[in-house]
């Protein structure tokens, strides 16, 4: 966070890249976004005060089922992350590979999670990133029928093809050394 802060990084909403990708919003000059799965109470005990510390935002995509369970946030963290200005998207119920379920069970991962976090933070979810980074073509249409704005996967080249597919924003998953973290917020990853 110290080296985004640094090099005059700012963080941006998933809200704020929907509306610059349908040309009703303008960009910082670099903008990041940040990104948290599966809704781990480390990141709540970890990462807020840090992102509050540099005055970055982030976005927190949520999976049901490690809600109020040991090592998963409470309501009452995730309300003040959402208090914070933090965003709220979902991750599914159960974090299942969306590809080896039935249509039905698509069906359900997306609009259960979708309605149980509306009904308790009080706030429209539009942002979805899918488990393990994995999708097809039925899966984004399945996201997008369910009333979701856009979607994030981790698979790789996947940032390489920002062109305007609001169903696979990129994100690139950082657990390596600063110089590497540098090299992918440069474009200096061909490879990922």
């Amino acid at each position: 966070m110290k080296w985004l802060s640094d090099n005059g990084y700012e963080t941006i909403r998933q809200d704020d890249l929907y509306l610059a990708m349908n040309r009703k919003k303008k960009l910082p000059a670099k903008p990041v976004i940040i990104s948290f799965d599966d809704g781990d109470h480390d990141q709540y005990e970890n990462a807020l005060p840090i992102l509050k510390k540099y005055g970055f935002l982030a976005v927190f995509y949520l999976k049901l089922n490690n809600i109020e369970k040991s090592g998963g946030m409470s309501w009452k963290e995730i309300k003040e992350l959402r208090d914070a200005g933090m965003e709220i998207g979902s991750h599914t119920v159960n974090h299942d590979a969306l590809t080896s379920l039935s249509t039905d069970q698509i069906k359900y991962e997306l609009l259960e999670s979708k309605k149980v976090l509306e009904d308790n933070l009080g706030i429209k979810i539009f942002h979805f990133a899918y488990p393990g980074g994995n999708y097809n073509a039925e899966i984004e249409k399945a996201v997008a029928d369910a009333g979701y704005s856009t979607a994030a996967s981790t698979r790789r080249n996947a940032y390489q093809q920002i062109g305007g597919d609001l169903y696979l924003l990129p994100r690139i998953h950082i657990d390596d050394e600063i110089p590497t973290f540098e090299n992918w917020v440069l474009g200096n990853n061909a490879s990922y």
